[in-house]
């Protein structure tokens, strides 16, 4: 492992064109020639191993130390600490927002790399010669598991425990991996926000003008005759992309509108984002953009499940989460073409996941269902029959809907819920429809803990009914839904462009808990 990293750390860092340019080594001890800096040295000097299991085959949390020790000299001693802190920034970047370092994988593609527990930069300088040396020591601790399993060179038909005291003899067998047994998270994407000029993001904007607090982080003001942001950018994509993985979300199940609609221009971003790698996708079906001959959206759709980074359940099944509309046959007939078009481009037969915009108890969508094809139901808003309740009681709520489905015996997968109150959209009416319709139903909004331990009762419920949720799949409601009061990203802070991380940094500590 210590090698790879030192491989990759090298490859990144030549490949995005430092100041060092390809003076870039491996080796510890490698003498860098007079003249021959800016370089960087790197190498792996300490490793270490925590126990992380008690049972099963040895287990361990590794931390490897990757040092990357960046030189520059120069007649000047600004200049050369100006040189030293320009290099050690472009390294930490190259390796940072690299996804092949990042997304280290092994030969089975599983990626290796769980996080990077910490990074510390020393830096010193030398004027003892006629020139100015800076030196800077980053250490960057990676963090990684390993398991220990018996390695046989001759095959053994079986294995024996011989008792001692009374000589009774038993097999045993050695424990083996559970792969996959992780449930994998998701979030849904509402994407009026990047076309500030379009008809939808010009509703948006005069419905939150009122509600700052609801601006996405990347606004410019949020007050008055109404809100402010600028034309959807690729830095604040990856800006997204990176908040959504430091939240440890699996994927974003983006709502598959025309492709010429406003709506999908962040799904345009997102595809051209080099940090694509960190958050796999998926596409939420809209029946509204389909037709009997198979529409652009439908084709787009089904052309997304080839993509590397598009989610699988169930061995390799393309997931596909269709919201409920329409006509019960023209349901039928998208979701038959999904699978017809998905196998003859070899891509499978998708999970369809028919989702409701309400609880089960106000619309019974596992009927709906099986009568359209679909594999599974759930809801995109799952508790929205109260008003002017608590937050605690919208968790509730969404948690008695999880279990009145799994009773009704047909497949389904549960959706968590940031919060609930589209006030916005009844002191503005729409012209359009947003994806969960709504009831006048209102809740109070959580507190980042609260949202959080939501999100760990759906784990716990994924974990206690497997058979119920084979697709082993959570989703939450949602990312960026801000006019209905549902969203986890980072939220608006006038002057602060990175925005409030609070909702982020909790479901971290839920979703992607560092390992014991």
């Amino acid at each position: 492992m210590r090698r790879r990293l030192r491989d990759a750390a090298r490859d990144a860092i030549t490949g995005a064109a430092t100041l060092a340019g390809n003076a870039v080594f491996c080796t510890r001890d490698l003498p860098v020639p007079r003249g021959s800096q800016p370089a960087v040295l790197i190498y792996t000097p300490h490793e270490e191993s925590h126990e992380a299991a008690l049972t099963g085959p040895p287990r361990f949390t590794m931390r490897t130390i990757l040092i990357l020790e960046c030189i520059t000299q120069n007649a000047g001693l600004r200049t050369a600490e100006q040189q030293l802190e320009t290099l050690c920034e472009q390294v930490v970047n190259a390796l940072l927002t690299n996804p092949a370092f990042v997304g280290l994988a092994d030969e089975d593609g599983n990626r290796l790399i769980e996080g990077f527990p910490s990074l510390e930069t020393m830096e010193k300088f030398d004027a003892s010669g006629d020139r100015h040396v800076g030196e800077a020591h980053i250490a960057l601790r990676v963090q990684y598991s390993d398991v220990y399993e018996p390695t046989l060179t001759t095959a053994l038909a079986g294995v024996n425990l011989t008792s001692l005291a009374d000589g009774a003899t038993v097999p045993i067998t050695w424990p083996q991996k559970q792969p996959g047994a992780a449930p994998l998270v998701g979030a849904f994407r509402w994407d009026g926000f990047y076309q500030p000029g379009g008809a939808i993001n010009a509703m948006v904007a005069a419905q939150l003008g009122a509600f700052p607090a609801r601006l996405p982080f990347f606004a410019a003001a949020g007050a008055g005759a109404g809100a402010l942001w600028p034309q959807g950018t690729q830095a604040g994509m990856d800006a997204e992309i990176a908040a959504a993985a430091r939240a440890g979300l699996g994927f974003w199940a983006f709502a598959g509108f025309d492709p010429a609609s406003e709506l999908m221009a962040a799904y345009a971003l997102y595809q051209t984002s080099a940090l694509k790698p960190w958050v796999a996708f998926c596409l939420t079906g809209q029946p509204a953009a389909w037709s009997a001959t198979p529409s652009a959206a439908q084709w787009r759709d089904v052309g997304a499940f080839a993509d590397p980074a598009y989610v699988s359940v169930l061995g390799g099944r393309p997931l596909y989460p269709v919201q409920a509309g329409g006509t019960n046959a023209a349901m039928a007939a998208g979701i038959a073409f999904a699978r017809s078009a998905s196998a003859a481009q070899g891509t499978g037969n998708p999970y369809v996941v028919l989702l409701s915009p309400s609880p089960l108890a106000l619309f019974d969508n596992v009927a709906l269902a099986q009568q359209v094809g679909a594999d599974a139901a759930a809801s995109y808003a799952p508790a929205v029959s109260r008003s002017g309740a608590q937050y605690a009681q919208l968790a509730s709520d969404a948690a008695a809907d999880w279990s009145a489905r799994a009773s009704a015996g047909f497949p389904m997968a549960p959706t968590a819920m940031a919060g609930w109150d589209p006030t916005p959209a009844a002191v503005l009416p729409e012209p359009y429809a947003l994806p969960s319709g709504g009831n006048g139903a209102v809740y109070a909004a959580g507190t980042p803990g609260q949202i959080a331990a939501h999100a760990a009762a759906m784990l716990a419920f994924l974990a206690a009914n497997q058979a119920a949720c084979p697709a082993n799949v959570g989703f939450i409601t949602a990312w960026n839904d801000a006019v209905e009061g549902a969203a986890i990203w980072p939220g608006f802070i006038a002057g602060n462009q990175a925005g409030d991380p609070a909702i982020v940094a909790a479901l971290a500590r839920t979703l992607a808990p560092p390992p014991l």
